[in-house]
């Protein structure tokens, strides 16, 4: 006998899941959009906070020390949470949607049954529902099972990948480099501009009828120097750019974007790497700039002297220094957007300390409990507690459901009228329902468990980079960090929460087929099972026939279970599946280092014409890390053969083993049915069950990641308890003793045994060759580098003392000018301390109030990211007007006045009162110190 015309009523209720699912995946999917906008503007405001992708690879470190100079910690923390949250409450409406309509999914062969057998029964009085009708539809129905559980996962997945289909391809869409041709040219001249303008994208102000540039600073000469001369010339840029690769050869990777070398040793390297061209044309952005005065004219002259190597090249380039200008044949002046005079007469950059590198290192073996532990924690007890009971409580109540089936088929199968039909129906209908509330229910609390533990486990992330010493920067490649805030929290935001709820989900599931649903017969099992084996070998007859059916069936019990697959899984599987992730997430590090830094490297290399090489070197990077992903799934596919094979033959035996108990009369049919209905459920979920524990395992790795960067070694506090007065620094009186500095494990003292003496209001230059320890006086001064001996007195207080928040009130340190992309007013006051009129003040004293004033937008007109669409000089004074808002007693000026003309020189109208510490390569710029 079949269900025949009813099981129209299961494709009904499967057709309904089509809109439903439709509809759901929609709303899941505008989530989606919002939640990767905020997760966007999140990566790039928490990268900017430490200059990841700035264009200015100086900013890698510098970005980060503005944020410590001005302890700004907190404040940026706060910001980035913030947004964090933002883009969790949509993640979270997105993932209580997908669970919901996951449960919803998963109990489609409940509902399916339900509208089946209630068509069957209550069509005809004739139709009883008998074992071989309910459980041949049951074990079918059940078939639906796994793959609607998974069908909500996939549509979300879907949805995001047609969410990144689009984004991706948006960036595809973009205006793309024009291609060069080759063309002949007369010999006699080398450049030829006419009718030419020259201009950033969206800018009306432009360069026209200019061949060799040199000028005051607000003049935009580099949007000159940066025009595509067709490949056929060798620019080298005002920022020096270093590829990951070792001096003299083609490859890496002695430190991250040089920072191994001082600011001059990059430039030089950069200069070298210039002249090994060999090219008709060179292009150059203040090549002399970041060294001090013996080097530049040392250079100088081997490049334009009498013998020089560019003697007889053409070569056009941009300085304010009027000392590099006495070789040149022409020399063109701009002001403004203008061509001001030609004529045959007519400042930028500091070093950086050394620096080690930091190899990362990849864990190995299994994972620690204190990993699972922090994740559990991170979790909350409370959520895990919810979410056990109601999971066990919808797996009893599934179990009981399929009891009921049994005891009621079998109970028409004896009986020839329908008169209790009805009232199975209903006690079956509503323990479907039951099932169904008791999974939405546990859904729905695992979500919010999942979403805690995403802001658990970000938020001391946050913190604890935020709190790392200024030599973690220095140390670390940006796509390590960057591989931390983004691929790994991606993972503790679905797919863990995702593959741990699953795992819990089939490993209760299997644990609830008890061996009584194996029994072949209610008596005997309570025979077997409430008295010892031994003793049921000493009664004879039909009760040792028991016996060995107990045997028997708890054979079959222990071969269901999933203990025999445990040695191969755990020996082969687990270890190998565990470290190819953990791999894959070092290669994801190093990918996004080598994109980064290709990115801020991009006009170089294409001046250099070695587009096709990086393309080729970043290909075998992306190669290397797809190679990783691939065997993931090359793994799983290894299991997944094994566990079906063994499935398989669990399948056969339970199949052989119940059709001969039913034929010696020992099991009813009801039971057959559910013996081979559970058999062919357990082998599923026994193979799904041990899938998502390998996947479980590989993605903790992503908390174990996580949790390595919580325990990074934190600076000193930002409050003390020392008593300090109100008026303090009342003076700005610095007193050095003995004051000794060291970089890392470095034995080499970057500056030592100094003793110096300046008093308020002095106005002191320091001045030295690349390297001789200008810079780290005033990181010490500031305590940006713990590793330091003697003392430091400032108006009689040792700032050993002080916490970090208070040191900040009494120096501010203008180092590399380091912009936000966001609006002025940010970028000047970043948390609106100060009134509108104060900013316009001190903009209108920095001379640069004319500049924002052009904008309609004001203090609200937006600077592109690392402050692109403006000047190198206009850059800088944003952050001295910064600093002016700021006030204070001491002012360190680290090179700052390098990118400036002497017009717009505001430091000594603006701090006449404070102490001045100028750091700089050249004389020149110091002439105005008092010592």
């Amino acid at each position: 006998m079949t269900i025949g015309v009813p099981a129209v009523g299961a494709v009904l209720v499967m057709l309904l899941y089509v809109p439903f699912n439709y509809i759901c995946s929609r709303i899941i999917k505008s989530y989606q959009v919002k939640q990767m906008q905020l997760k966007d503007r999140r990566l790039k405001f928490t990268s900017e906070v430490k200059m990841f992708r700035m264009s200015v690879f100086q900013l890698v470190i510098h970005g980060i020390s503005i944020v410590k100079m001005y302890t700004w910690e907190e404040a940026f923390e706060k910001e980035i949470s913030e947004l964090r949250n933002k883009e969790v409450s949509y993640l979270r409406k997105a993932s209580l949607l997908t669970r919901v309509v996951q449960s919803v999914n998963s109990a489609a062969p409940y509902m399916v049954a339900i509208a089946c057998f209630s068509w069957f029964v209550l069509s005809s009085p004739e139709n009883i529902l008998m074992p071989s009708v309910a459980f041949v539809a049951l074990t079918v129905f059940k078939k639906l099972r796994r793959p609607m559980a998974l069908l909500a996962p996939s549509i979300q997945f879907i949805s995001k990948a047609i969410v990144c289909g689009s984004r991706i391809n948006d960036f595809l869409q973009a205006e793309e480099l024009e291609r060069s041709k080759d063309v002949e040219g007369d010999d006699e001249i080398s450049i030829t501009l006419e009718n030419c303008f020259f201009s950033w994208k969206n800018e009306k102000e432009h360069l026209k009828d200019v061949i060799v540039a040199t000028q005051w600073f607000l003049c935009p000469k580099c949007s000159l120097s940066r025009y595509r001369l067709r490949y056929t010339c060798n620019r080298e840029k005002y920022t020096p750019w270093l590829d990951l690769w070792e001096v003299g050869s083609q490859r890496c990777c002695q430190r991250f974007l040089g920072t191994a070398l001082s600011g001059g040793q990059r430039s030089r390297v950069c200069v070298a790497r210039a002249l090994y061209q060999d090219c008709d044309i060179f292009i150059m952005d203040e090549p002399f700039s970041s060294v001090d005065a013996s080097v530049a004219c040392s250079m100088y002259e081997k490049m334009f002297g009498r013998q020089g190597a560019l003697l007889k090249k053409t070569v056009v380039y941009a300085t304010h220094s009027i000392e590099f200008t006495k070789n040149a044949t022409l020399i063109h002046v701009l002001d403004a957007t203008k061509l001001h005079k030609k004529t045959k007469t007519v400042m930028f950059e500091p070093p950086q300390p050394p620096d080690v590198r930091q190899v990362e290192t990849v864990a190995e073996g299994r994972i620690k409990g204190n990993v699972y532990l922090t994740y559990l924690k991170a979790l909350s007890y409370k959520w895990v507690t919810v979410f056990l009971v109601l999971i066990i409580c919808h797996y009893i109540t599934q179990a009981l459901s399929n009891v009921w089936l049994s005891r009621w088929a079998n109970n028409n199968a004896k009986q020839t009228d329908s008169s209790n039909t009805t009232d199975g129906l209903i006690i079956y209908v509503i323990l479907g329902v039951v099932i169904v509330l008791l999974n939405i229910a546990a859904a729905i609390s695992s979500t919010y468990g999942s979403m805690r533990a995403s802001l658990a486990l970000h938020r001391p992330l946050v913190k604890s980079i935020m709190r790392a010493p200024l030599q973690f920067f220095e140390e670390t490649p940006i796509g390590r960090i960057l591989s931390r805030l983004s691929g790994d929290v991606d993972i503790i935001d679905i797919p863990l929460p995702m593959n741990i709820r699953l795992v819990v989900d089939s490993i209760i599931h299997v644990r609830t087929l008890k061996p009584s649903f194996l029994a072949s017969h209610w008596k005997l099992h309570e025979r077997c099972y409430m008295r010892n084996l031994s003793d049921c070998d000493n009664i004879g007859g039909d009760q040792h026939i028991d016996a060995c059916i107990c045997r028997i069936r708890r054979t079959i019990y222990y071969m269901l279970r999933d203990d025999p697959l445990n040695t191969c899984f755990q020996k082969y599987f687990l270890p190998s599946n565990r470290q190819i992730k953990r791999i894959e997430s070092a290669q994801r590090s190093q990918l996004l280092a080598v994109l980064s830094q290709n990115i801020d490297g991009a006009d170089s290399i294409r001046a250099y014409r070695r587009v096709k090489t990086t393309l080729l070197s970043f290909y075998e990077d992306v190669d290397s890390f797809v190679r990783c992903r691939y065997l993931a799934p090359a793994t799983a596919r290894w299991l997944t053969l094994r566990l079906e094979l063994i499935g398989n033959i669990m399948v056969f035996a339970c199949a052989v083993l119940v059709a001969l108990f039913n034929e010696m009369d020992l099991i009813t049919a009801g039971e057959v049915g559910l013996c081979v209905s559970y058999a062919l459920s357990i082998t599923d979920l026994m193979n799904f069950s041990v899938r998502m524990m390998a996947l479980s395992e590989a993605n903790i790795v992503a908390v174990e990641r996580i949790k390595e960067y919580h325990d990074l070694e934190s600076e000193s506090n930002t409050r003390s308890d020392y008593p300090l007065l109100d008026s303090w620094p009342h003076s700005g009186t610095i007193e050095f003793r003995n004051f000794c500095i060291r970089y890392g494990k470095s034995e080499k003292m970057a500056v030592k045994n100094l003793t110096l003496t300046i008093k308020g209001g002095e106005k002191i230059g320091i001045v030295g060759r690349t390297g001789s320890g200008k810079t780290s006086i005033a990181r010490g001064l500031l305590r940006l580098v713990e590793e330091a001996e003697g003392d430091v007195f400032i108006d009689g207080v040792n700032i050993a003392e002080l916490g970090l928040q208070e040191l900040s009130l009494a120096e501010l340190f203008i180092e590399d000018p380091v912009l936000f992309s966001s609006t002025l007013r940010f970028n000047v006051d970043p948390f609106n301390h100060f009134a509108d009129s104060d900013i316009w003040l001190a903009l209108e004293a920095c001379q640069v109030k004319e500049m924002a004033s052009k904008h309609k937008a004001g203090l609200l007109m937006e600077i592109e990211e690392g402050g692109k669409n403006i000047s190198s000089g206009e850059r800088q004074l944003l952050c001295l007007c910064r600093s002016l808002l700021e006030g204070g007693k001491i002012l360190i000026l680290d090179e700052t006045t390098a990118s400036l003309d002497y017009a717009t020189q505001v430091v000594r109208e603006c701090f006449q009162q404070a102490t001045i510490i100028s750091i700089a390569h050249k004389l020149e710029t110091i002439g105005e110190c008092d010592k």
